[in-house]
């Protein structure tokens, strides 16, 4: 029997959602590596949106990633992207279940 278990991360539907958030009370600036990975296995997907939201700005939505950026079947792309306290990820795909967003924290520091 194939296995059957989700993949690490976060699937991506074709909706906007969070995919990482630094708490609010975390008192660390977080250096975030998220990874796009194409699960789909045949057919090329697209990262529709990746919005980094700006808590410090009044939750502002700035895009960090072309819009439409191609993930070609079975590859990926990554971003890095510093994130004060409050921050967060929003992601959306071209179809559901095609992308997978993998958060990675891979450094912090006192603010």
């Amino acid at each position: 029997m194939a296995d059957q278990k989700a993949p690490p991360g976060k699937v991506l539907t074709a909706s906007l959602q969070t995919i990482y958030t630094n708490p609010s009370n975390s008192g660390v600036r977080e250096t975030l590596e998220v990874r796009f990975n194409n699960i789909d296995g045949t057919n090329d997907a697209a990262i529709t949106a990746c919005n980094w939201i700006d808590a410090s700005n009044s939750n502002l939505a700035l895009a960090i990633v072309p819009v439409n950026a191609a993930v070609a079947a079975q590859d990926g792309i990554s971003i890095l992207k510093l994130l004060d306290p409050g921050d967060s990820i929003q992601a959306s795909a071209s179809a559901a279940n095609d992308v997978v967003a993998i958060p990675e924290v891979i450094a912090a520091e006192p603010v």
